[in-house]
């Protein structure tokens, strides 16, 4: 089969364009993108150079505010306690039971768990009857509501159970002591048994891992020593101050 001049020329033609076709499709647009992809990184390096360039000049005063914040943080920390075990707790609760001559008879502890804190006071339910939703529909007076505080955070929680053999005032005389603490250290749940004169006292501690150190250094290391008959006068008043 003959070819002539034309045919070939077109031939070439088409081969020509065909090649710089591919040398289109397979080797400049692929490298066009790779350029405008590197020229968006650039810009993106350019704008954090920028930031940088800007707060160089600011670092001792970056720094001075990380610092307070970090101060400011941490003494918020600090209204919970630090985690400690049974032994450190019971330095909190032994020279309260000695000083009280409190006998302790049986201790539970249970082990350290994640939870959230939840509100200890809660408001009285109210009594609502139809004669006052009227008056006060009447009255353009809006039924008040309560919110309990909520919070997402996790903190550490551990609950110590301490049965001991006392009188009822001195039983009076713990509580209010535990209740001075003010600490993130709380009684949750406490009886007494007149019968066989035994006090249970359930603690609650929350307790979470500081920033910084407390200015309150606490001493765990010393020796305690730590007792009780778990007798007491009877007559004792347990409202010595005329009631609280």
């Amino acid at each position: 089969m003959r070819v002539s001049k034309r045919e070939a020329f077109l031939l070439f033609i088409l081969a020509l364009v065909g090649i710089v076709g591919m040398m289109i499709a397979f080797i400049v647009l692929p490298l066009m993108n790779e350029v405008n992809a590197n020229k968006l990184v650039l810009e993106d390096l350019n704008n954090q150079k920028l930031i940088i360039d800007t707060s160089i000049p600011n670092e001792a005063n970056l720094k001075k505010q990380l610092d307070t914040r970090l101060i400011e943080v941490s003494d918020l920390l600090h209204t919970f306690e630090s985690p400690i075990n049974e032994a450190q707790f019971e330095r909190w609760v032994l020279p309260l039971t000695t000083k009280y001559n409190m006998k302790v008879l049986e201790t539970n502890f249970t082990d350290v768990e994640l939870t959230t804190p939840i509100s200890l006071e809660t408001q009285p339910t109210v009594v609502y009857y139809t004669i006052r939703e009227l008056v006060e529909k009447f009255n353009s007076i809006a039924k008040e509501e309560y919110i309990v505080p909520e919070s997402e955070s996790l903190v550490l929680l551990s609950k110590h159970t301490y049965n001991v053999n006392t009188t009822y005032a001195r039983y009076v005389y713990f509580l209010d002591e535990v209740r001075n603490w003010d600490t993130s250290i709380f009684i949750t749940e406490s009886h007494y048994n007149f019968e066989d004169a035994l006090a249970t006292f359930t603690f609650e501690l929350y307790t979470i891992e500081q920033l910084l150190p407390s200015e309150i250094i606490r001493d765990y290391t010393s020796d305690i020593t730590a007792g009780g008959t778990g007798k007491g006068d009877a007559n004792e008043d347990p409202h010595p101050e005329g009631g609280k």
